[in-house]
């Protein structure tokens, strides 16, 4: 409808006004203010007639009083869409709004008394948006709500383009979400506007800009960039209130004691995805990261999880500056971090006994030098795989940590924790620490996992496709992801029914089967190649193992990578998702998977400088390689047991034992595992293999080593109570007397040492006296 100047002004001041009504004489002083009050009170009144005839009808606003009130007519305006925006806190849209200018249409079409009023009023908003932003921008800095952090800040440098602080706030905001290179970005957008006007950043600016420069610059964003894949994921639904209590108590350095952060649930619930949320922009409070992923066929590697922590640049300076004998042992550990000249400093003799311990004390020591310098946070993934002697350092670091500054943040899947013994005992340990978190992961809620399935979709899906993803997948993010997907690309048919479904993983694996179906055979042997050598690896090596021509290993993994199955890491390449990795694996016939296993053990053994025994080990023993396997078993042992390692020490001689022929060797290791088994004071396991060696040892003719082993026996027996302490005392006493006769005087030593603790631990005196003499 046309309207006339002074009719438009009336409109935009009773629609703009805060409430739903306008007091007349502030409409009067804007349109007439040199007006004679009574004349301009009947000018009022003949516009408003006017109007109404003009638009038909009651109109949308009457005088009632010394008021010009809105009628309930239903009438919307852009200041509405306005208000909902700032209540919903879509603070860019409400700038959007406005940056069009309030009332523009209307503005400067009276006079100058009215374009005041709409300045004081555009002006007005301006000031009721910038302070809610403000506040919210306060209240996510708290929260560590650094998305909707971003939101608020963004705003008010869009209100305030030269301010300064507008542009801290965004650059914090974004780096902290995991976004420094926007940071970085934002900062040479705000020099480029201001260039020219003589401004130079403040210390308060250089110091953040230094700090995201730092992050972006350090091994610690690629290695939280390689818990998941590269490519941008979707939001993170349903976690906040888990993102916020993980921010928070990372964020809170530990004065004294270590401090244990656990983050459980089952696979694929999203344990990984919250810790690289959580983790990001951590470094911009003077924090260090590092973090390793544990894996499967990797668990019989001896503390392969701290290996990875401590294979960057700072944990390497650190070690070659510790002192002795920490950094000797640290370097028979981690040998990558040796720069002399000549071979490895070998470890010195330690007796079996201290041997732990002195391993333990060396990683204490590494991580006291570290957490000197700044605060540190050791991430391990998938604690599940993680070998014994990991477990047992981590739980010392546990019980003996008191200089503060260190944190653990660990994560492991709920279902493998019942099945594994060790794993569990760590974690009730860990439960009853002094300073302990735990974040236990469950399913999302209808309302979460409906916004995620949302998310991923181009356009909106249909109420029954949505509740056939949601019931499929059960609130378990990665199955939801990986279906969603998967329905959208056509690459499946209906979903099937939650009925059909057995459990979640029989779910999952029906998809990644049903993708598998469609790879061709190039793309075939280049995934099973990947599942079998389970880490990162360059394109020749992959193409050598999975033995393709180069350019059919390329068409393979461009397929591979089409279907999201593989990820680059730099110039290697690996599977993306370890359930993935393990179908594939499950899914290659024994003879298949035994020929990759020995094409990846020999790759190893051409492209690596120092041949890992325990890698060789365990690919050599999956590919029924005999001989070699032997060899590298009975290698990986020796350095497990010279390191403290002794279950993982246990674990190679048991391949070895299985892959040897020769009585000697035989018996040979058979005395080995009982002589650990004692050591680690597992009697139980120890008896048998102590007898079944000294058997063997005596038919060979072996007599000093069956009376080495004898002596383990017996106080194995009398300390399960299986011997009387009188027999116990007359078989030590004989065996002493053939170790002297056999001038076999360690036996001898280590016969009397047992006859004292026996005697002693009884209380016999008496006993304890007659072995002295």
């Amino acid at each position: 409808v046309p309207l006339s100047p002074h009719q438009a002004a009336v409109l935009a001041m009773v629609f703009g006004s805060d409430g739903p009504a306008l007091p007349k004489r502030t409409v009067l002083s804007c349109l007439w203010p040199d007006e004679d009050p009574r004349k301009a009170r009947r000018r009022l009144n003949q516009l408003i007639y006017n109007f109404k005839m003009r638009i038909g009808g009651n109109g949308v606003f009457e005088i009632a009083g010394e008021e010009i009130r809105r009628l309930p007519v239903g009438v919307s305006t852009d200041l509405d869409e306005y208000r909902h925006a700032l209540r919903d806190r879509a603070y860019q849209s409400c700038v959007s709004f406005l940056e069009k200018g309030f009332a523009s249409q209307a503005g400067g079409q009276v006079n100058r008394q009215h374009e005041d009023w709409i300045e004081a009023r555009g002006a007005g908003l301006r000031y009721e948006l910038r302070r809610q932003a403000e506040n919210h921008y306060r209240w996510c800095a708290r929260e560590e709500e650094w998305g909707a952090a971003q939101e608020a800040g963004e705003a008010l440098l869009s209100l305030a383009p030269s301010d300064e602080a507008c542009l801290q706030r965004v650059m914090e905001a974004r780096a902290n979400a995991g976004f420094p290179a926007e940071a970085e970005e934002t900062f040479r957008d705000f020099s480029a506007r201001n260039q020219g006007t003589g401004w130079t950043p403040s210390r308060e600016t250089k110091a953040i800009l230094n700090a995201i420069q730092s992050f972006s610059s350090t091994p610690i964003e690629s290695q939280i960039d390689e818990l998941g894949p590269k490519q941008r994921d979707p939001p993170l639904f349903g976690r906040d209130e888990e993102r916020s209590r993980l921010r928070k108590t990372l964020k809170r350095v530990p004065r004294k004691e270590l401090r244990g952060v656990l983050v459980s649930g089952e696979a694929g619930i999203g344990k990984t995805r919250l810790i690289r949320e959580v983790l990001h922009g951590l470094p911009l409070d003077g924090q260090l990261v590092l973090s390793a992923e544990s894996a499967e066929l990797e668990q019989p590697i001896p503390l392969n999880p701290l290996i990875e922590v401590f294979k960057g640049s700072q944990a390497g300076i650190a070690l070659r500056q510790l002192d002795e004998p920490w950094r000797t042992v640290l370097f028979g550990v981690m040998p990558s971090h040796y720069l002399g000249n000549g071979p490895i400093p070998e470890a010195p003799h330690i007796q079996p006994g201290s041997v732990p311990r002195r391993l333990f004390e060396a990683f204490f020591q590494l991580l006291l030098s570290m957490t000197r310098e700044e605060p540190l946070i050791l991430v391990i993934e998938d604690l599940q795989w993680a070998d014994e002697t990991t477990l047992t350092v981590l739980e010392f670091l546990v019980r003996r940590w008191d200089h503060g500054g260190l944190q653990l943040l660990l994560s492991a899947r709920s279902e493998e924790v019942r099945r594994n013994r060790i794993l569990g005992r760590f974690l009730e340990n860990l439960r009853i620490h002094v300073d302990f978190v735990e974040v236990d992961l469950s399913d999302l809620e209808p309302s979460s996992s409906e916004a995620l399935i949302q998310a991923l979709a181009t356009k909106p899906l249909a109420a029954d496709n949505i509740s056939q993803l949601r019931s499929l997948a059960v609130g378990n993010p990665y199955f939801l992801i990986e279906l969603t997907l998967e329905f959208l690309a056509g690459r499946v048919g209906p979903v099937v029914t939650p009925q059909d479904i057995v459990s979640i993983p029989i779910s999952i694996r029906q998809v990644l089967e049903r993708r598998l179906s469609q790879l061709s055979t190039d793309a075939e042997r280049v995934l099973g190649a990947l599942s079998v050598n389970s880490r990162p690896i360059d394109l020749p090596g992959l193409a050598r193992i999975a033995h393709l021509s180069g350019h059919n290993c390329l068409s393979g993994l461009d397929q591979l990578h089409r279907f999201r199955l593989v990820s680059n890491r730099g110039t290697e390449v690996m599977i993306n998702h370890e359930l993935i990795r393990q179908t594939v694996y499950q899914g290659l016939s024994t003879t298949r998977r035994a020929w990759l296993h020995d094409r990846v053990a020999r790759h190893i053994m051409r492209t690596r400088k120092i041949a890992p025994a325990d890698e060789l080990a365990v690919h050599f023993h999956r590919a029924g390689a005999g001989p070699e396997a032997k060899l590298y078993s009975t290698e990986a042992a020796d350095r497990a047991e010279a390191s403290g390692a002794i279950p993982e020490a246990l674990r190679f001689l048991r391949i070895a034992r299985e892959h040897s022929d020769e009585p000697e060797a035989v018996a040979d290791l058979i005395g080995r595992m009982g002589h650990l088994h004692y050591l680690r004071q597992d009697l139980a396991e120890a008896t048998p293999l102590l007898e079944l060696a000294i058997q063997k040892f005596r038919r060979q003719g072996d007599q000093a080593r069956a009376l080495e082993l004898e002596v383990e026996r017996i106080d194995c027996l009398a300390q399960e109570g299986m011997l009387p302490f009188t027999e116990c005392l007359e078989e030590l006493r004989r065996i002493r007397s053939e170790a002297q006769v056999a001038k076999e005087w360690g036996t001898y030593t280590k016969a009397l040492d047992v006859e004292i603790r026996r005697a002693d631990y009884r209380g016999n005196q008496e006993a304890v006296g007659r072995a002295l003499v």
